[in-house]
């Protein structure tokens, strides 16, 4: 027992200062003790080597203050001892630095970072027991308020959804959760007002949508975006769906409807009524609009239909 006591601390004695010139050459000569030891600890707290000399070094070297670079490191530590993902908070940072903004907007828009990431995972928590789903559902979600959305823009969608999973079996309410927030993130990065995006998600869920019907109708928002207004197209889509229609079939039958309507007037009459003919082709065309091809949707919004993902430094 001796000997392995004895083991222990020669190998502490012999590791520990390899550990201390490795954070210290990592870091500029002048920085104070307190900054060093502050570095040691995020190491230790789990954030890699690496990431936390490179931080602090750039800090450093930007001229943040040094209770700024404290707040920053404690944030970080915070983060992490949260079981919330540190890379978006300190993504942040690298931002805000490349930007040259000042140290104390950059240690703000860091703990706003770090609030939008908390409120997230723990409206995911409510949503599903199941850990991954909840890592999925949190991602997008705060991904989702990072493009404009804010949280009373998701209470009335996360309301609609305990209502609707309810209704579910347990198997099915992760994947609608989930294509929801995908759906709502997809339409604030279109530049859609947050109020059209929860009217439109909202409308989908008291419609009953299920995840494959929200991802479709994703797929068509994107696809019909190219051609106008998204904010225009929102309104369209959410008038439509506060009738009971879904935006990606019924389209389709007007669209067919139509232009079978427009073909046999013009059939009926080969001069005289060629106004009536040309209502009917518009009527088509405008229909055809309105109704999906989830298929060209499939291209162009692709990335918006993709999984929730990880962010790398900037």
């Amino acid at each position: 027992m001796k000997k392995t006591l004895l083991i222990l601390m020669t190998l502490m004695l012999w590791v520990c200062p390899v550990w201390a010139d490795e954070i210290d050459d990592a870091l500029p000569e002048d920085t104070s003790l307190q900054i060093i030891n502050n570095t040691r600890q995020m190491i230790q707290t789990g954030i890699s080597q690496d990431d936390a000399t490179q931080l602090t070094r750039t800090m450093l070297q930007n001229r943040f203050q040094a209770r700024h670079i404290l707040q920053a490191q404690n944030m970080l530590m915070e983060t992490i001892q949260s079981n919330l993902p540190v890379e978006p908070v300190m993504n942040k940072a690298f931002e805000g630095m490349a930007k040259n903004k000042p140290d104390g907007l950059i240690v703000q828009a860091m703990k706003k970072t770090q609030s939008r990431y908390a409120y997230a995972y723990r409206k995911a928590q409510e949503l599903t027991p199941d850990r991954e789903m909840q890592n999925s559902l949190g991602l997008s979600i705060a991904q989702g308020m990072g493009a404009g959305l804010q949280e009373k823009d998701m209470e009335p969608v996360m309301t609609q959804l305990q209502t609707r999973i309810r209704q579910m079996s347990q198997n099915k309410v992760g994947e609608l959760c989930l294509q929801t927030f995908l759906t709502a993130r997809a339409m604030a990065r279109l530049g859609v007002d947050p109020d059209n995006v929860s009217d439109v998600v909202c409308q989908a869920l008291q419609n009953r949508f299920t995840a494959m019907e929200m991802q479709q109708l994703r797929s068509n928002f994107n696809s019909r975006s190219q051609q106008m207004s998204p904010n225009q197209l929102a309104k369209q889509f959410a008038q439509k769906l506060s009738q009971g229609e879904k935006p990606g079939e019924s389209g389709s039958s007007n669209e067919n409807n139509a232009g079978q309507s427009g073909s046999s007037q013009g059939r009926a009459s080969e001069s005289g009524n060629a106004s009536e003919n040309m209502g009917g082709s518009e009527n088509g065309s405008d229909n055809a609009g309105s109704g999906g091809a989830d298929g060209a949707g499939g291209s162009k919004g692709g990335g918006a239909n993709g999984g929730a993902g990880g962010s790398g430094k900037k």
